[in-house]
């Protein structure tokens, strides 16, 4: 009867140490403070399981905001409300925007205009250099 006592208590001795020693495997979990699915990069916890309010992602770019998130639509706000660090793509352009490129064909035209007068001053100043010499320096 002894030996089956110590046989008994050696298996819960090994069991015990073998339940303290097995490795559980810890996740990496992010807050995600306004419910889209998406979590933030900065806040992260190591847990087993899931914890309530959190998730496995860290793609949240304002987890303040539900509309800004990687599933998200531009909304046409000039922010980046899908995440992918380019704001309003695919949209027509700002205000601002089509004044920049505006001012950028009128300047661009005004070179042009002002090349062409130049290259045009010049052939004509030739021309007539051209015709005086062929006349021995009479006009």
């Amino acid at each position: 009867m002894r030996i089956i006592q110590l046989v008994l208590i050696f298996a819960i001795c090994l069991l015990g140490t073998i339940a303290v020693t097995s490795q559980t495997t810890e996740e990496t979990w992010y807050l995600d403070s306004d419910g889209d699915g998406y979590g933030d990069p900065e806040v992260s916890t190591e847990m087993e399981l899931q914890p309530l309010g959190w998730v496995a992602n860290n793609l949240d770019c304002n987890d303040q905001d539900e509309n800004f998130n990687p599933g998200a639509r531009e909304l046409g706000d000039g922010l980046d409300n899908d995440c992918d660090g380019l704001p309003e793509e695919g949209k027509i352009p700002s205000k601002l925007t089509i004044t920049v490129y505006g001012l950028l064909f009128f300047f661009m035209n005004t070179v042009q205009e002002i090349l062409e007068v130049v290259i045009f001053t010049f052939v004509i100043k030739e021309f007539f250099t051209i015709v005086q010499l062929r006349n021995g320096g009479n006009t």
